[in-house]
C-alpha cells in the first residue's frame, strides 16, 4: 500500500564505466527528489518482445504475456549488490541489505529475445522493511561506441508502465530492459517529462553481447570508488533455449480465423480469453469453433472450451456437436449437445495453427469421425492485437 512521501537522499554520482566489447549497462543513482513511495508489486505483467518499433514500441508482440512467469530459470546470470534499506512504517532509512540481481533472456518466435531482470530480497528477509529501487532515468548502456539511456518497465510498450524512481521494494520485481526514444514522454513515471538532452535515448538489439554494470549505492561518495560490479551476459543462442523451437505460449495474439488455402471453405475460429480465477481453476480459456462438414457434405460445426494456465504451449480443448435447434432461435430454450472428441491446439508461430484431431468411439453417420493432424493459415487476427 502506499507510503507517505520520503526524501531520497541517494547522492546523485554518475559513475563513469570502461568501454568493453559487446554492451555495457552503466546505472544512475537516484537523485535526489520528494517520492511517493509506493510499494512495488511483486508480479510483473508482461506482453511483448523484440527490437525498437518505429511507433516507439519497446518489442514487437506476443512474446510474453500477461501474467509474466517471472522466477528465473536454471540459464540466468545473477550478481549481488547492497541496496539501501527503508522501514515500510517510519519510511526511515535504515542501512543496506543484499538484494539479487538476476538477468535472464525469454526465447521468441523468429529468432528474437526478450531480457528480463529480478531484483529480488532473500527470502528470509525482514518483512517490516524494503529496498529502494536505486535507478533515476534508467538503464545507461553502450553498444558500438554509443551510450544511451534503457528503460525498465513492469509491463513493455506502454507509457505507463514504468518503475517510479525510489519505488520500495518489499520481496521481488521483475522487469523488462526496454529501448526508449529520446523524445519519449512518460509523465510523472519514468521522467517529469522527455528525457534531458544529456541523457540520450537507445536503439539497443538485445540479442546481442551484453556487460551489465550492477549499482552500488552503499559505493556513493565513496573516493577511490570501489571496483564496478560488472556482469557479462552472452549473445543470444537460440540452440541453448528448447522453448526456440517450440510452440508459442498461447494468448489473445494467437486469437483469429485459420483455414486450409488447399480446401477453402472450412476453417476454425479460435478466441482466447480471461476468466475469473478460482481455486480450482486456471484463469485462461481458449474456445474453437470449426466449421467442416458432415458425411453427407452438408455444413456442419463443432465447438469447445478449455482452461488453461498461462505460458503453456498446447490445450487438448473437448469439442461437442450440437442438434435439434431450428434457424434463428426456432427451437427451445437450448439444442441438445452431444460430445464428439478432442482438438488439441497449438501455434509454431504467428502466420499458423497446429492441431490434433480425435473424435471419439462410435458416432453414428451422417456425423464426421476421424483423426489426424493439421496445419492451417491464420486469415485473420484479433484488433489491436498483431501478432508479429
Amino acid at each position: 500500500m502506499p507510503l507517505p512521501a520520503l526524501q531520497a537522499s541517494l547522492r546523485p554520482q554518475a559513475r563513469t564505466r570502461a568501454a568493453g566489447c559487446g554492451l555495457r549497462i552503466t546505472v544512475l543513482p537516484v537523485i535526489p527528489l520528494l517520492l511517493a513511495a509506493a510499494i512495488v508489486p511483486g508480479v510483473a505483467t508482461a506482453v511483448t518482445t523484440g527490437p525498437v518499433a518505429a511507433n516507439g514500441a519497446g518489442y514487437p508482440p506476443s512474446c510474453l504475456s500477461a501474467p509474466l512467469v517471472d522466477t528465473p530459470p536454471a540459464l540466468s546470470y545473477r550478481q549481488p549488490t547492497k541496496l539501501a534499506q527503508v522501514n515500510l512504517e517510519t519510511s526511515e532509512y535504515q542501512g543496506f541489505e543484499t538484494v539479487d540481481f538476476a538477468f535472464w533472456r525469454v526465447a521468441c518466435e523468429g529468432g528474437r529475445s526478450a531480457l528480463l531482470v529480478r531484483i529480488a530480497r532473500a527470502l528470509n528477509a525482514d518483512p517490516t522493511l524494503a529496498v529502494q529501487f536505486p535507478f533515476s532515468y534508467g538503464l545507461v548502456a553502450r553498444q558500438a561506441g554509443h551510450t544511451a539511456t534503457m528503460r525498465l518497465a513492469q509491463e513493455p510498450n506502454t507509457r505507463t508502465a514504468s518503475i517510479q524512481p525510489g519505488a520500495l521494494i518489499a520481496s521481488a520485481v521483475t522487469l523488462v530492459v526496454e529501448n526508449v526514444r529520446q523524445d519519449a514522454d512518460f509523465p510523472g513515471l519514468l521522467v517529469p517529462s522527455a528525457l534531458p538532452p544529456d541523457v540520450p535515448g537507445s536503439t539497443f538489439d538485445f540479442n546481442k553481447a551484453l556487460d551489465v554494470t550492477i549499482p552500488n549505492p552503499q559505493a556513493d561518495g565513496i573516493s577511490p570508488p570501489p571496483p564496478a560490479l560488472v556482469l557479462s551476459i552472452p549473445a543470444y543462442d537460440p540452440t541453448a533455449f528448447p522453448d526456440a523451437s517450440a510452440p508459442m505460449p498461447i494468448t489473445g495474439y494467437n486469437a483469429g480465423n485459420y483455414f486450409d488455402p488447399a480446401h477453402a471453405g472450412e476453417g476454425m475460429i479460435v478466441e482466447v480469453g480471461d476468466r475469473g480465477p478460482t481455486a480450482s481453476e486456471p484463469s485462461r480459456y481458449v474456445s474453437l469453433a470449426w466449421f467442416t462438414y458432415d458425411a453427407d457434405g452438408t455444413s456442419f460445426w463443432l465447438f469447445g472450451t478449455a482452461p488453461f494456465v498461462p505460458g503453456v504451449r498446447a490445450v487438448s480443448v473437448p469439442m461437442s456437436s450440437f442438434g435439434g435447434g431450428g434457424f434463428a432461435g426456432d427451437f427451445g430454450a437450448t439444442s441438445a449437445q452431444s460430445p464428439w472428441g478432442t482438438v488439441s491446439v497449438a501455434f509454431p508461430d504467428c502466420t499458423s495453427m497446429h492441431f490434433e484431431y480425435a473424435s471419439r468411439a462410435g458416432l453414428q453417420p451422417p456425423l464426421p469421425s476421424g483423426a489426424g493432424e493439421r496445419t492451417w493459415v491464420r486469415l485473420t487476427g484479433t484488433n489491436g492485437l498483431p501478432c508479429d
